[in-house]
């Protein structure tokens, strides 16, 4: 994507994008790609071992999400109030 978009403005790009002769399997693809890239999955809360530290990265650069590492590995994670 373009820039770093609000998942409200991937969601009218979808809408305009059926509104103009695009697929409902296209606005589908691309709010899941976005929010796949976005956002962290509720299974890998459950295990957050497994997330990347790339990932950590990235997240913590676009949301201020602060991570816990220890021996290269994400032992936790906290977000500052007024993140949510």
């Amino acid at each position: 994507m373009e820039a770093i978009m609000s998942l409200d403005m991937v969601a009218t790009r979808a809408i305009n994008g059926i509104e103009v002769g695009e697929t409902k399997q296209e606005a589908i693809h691309l709010i899941t790609s976005f929010v796949e890239s976005n956002y962290i999955r509720k299974t890998t809360l459950a295990d957050m071992g497994s997330l990347p530290i790339k990932d950590a990265v990235v997240l913590n650069e676009r949301h201020g999400i602060e991570f816990v590492v220890n021996d290269g590995k994400v032992m936790g994670f906290k977000i500052k109030k007024g993140m949510v």
